[in-house]
């Protein structure tokens, strides 16, 4: 079976980092939420930035989309405060747009070189998402 994702620590940086690849199902929507908490537990993570490379990604489903949402809110409640995507796919980008919708703290790029000068513009700026202005 080839992997859907891999999920990293950088614990200097309160950063996870996140490679997503393919069409997902809802089992790996279920194995991708419980692989970060899982490391939330492992490292005593209380708060988090999300860097997410969705190079390797395809659109997903309707259902997969929605349950990944859901999946975004628990991350939320167990710490993340912003997470930067990228992809230099336009429909992916595309469909994040439309799930990120009114999510301040979430941006999507099409570089990652973006995506990372965006997180590091948040925490130098100590503004609360909504007062940074959309790169």
């Amino acid at each position: 079976m080839t992997w859907k994702f891999s999920v990293d620590w950088d614990p200097d940086q309160l950063l996870i980092m996140v490679r997503c690849q393919g069409l997902w199902t809802m089992q790996d929507t279920e194995d991708f939420e419980a692989g970060v908490l899982n490391l939330l537990d492992l490292y005593q993570i209380k708060r988090f930035d999300m860097m997410v490379d969705l190079g390797l990604g395809l659109t997903q489903t309707a259902e997969v989309a929605a349950r990944l949402m859901a999946v975004d809110e628990q991350f939320m409640k167990r710490g993340l405060r912003r997470r930067a995507a990228y992809s230099q796919s336009a429909m992916v980008r595309a469909q994040v747009t439309r799930l990120i919708s009114g999510k301040e703290e979430s941006r999507i790029f099409p570089e990652e070189e973006t995506a990372r000068q965006w997180l590091l513009a948040m925490r130098r700026s100590g503004v609360a998402p909504a007062e940074l202005a959309h790169p």
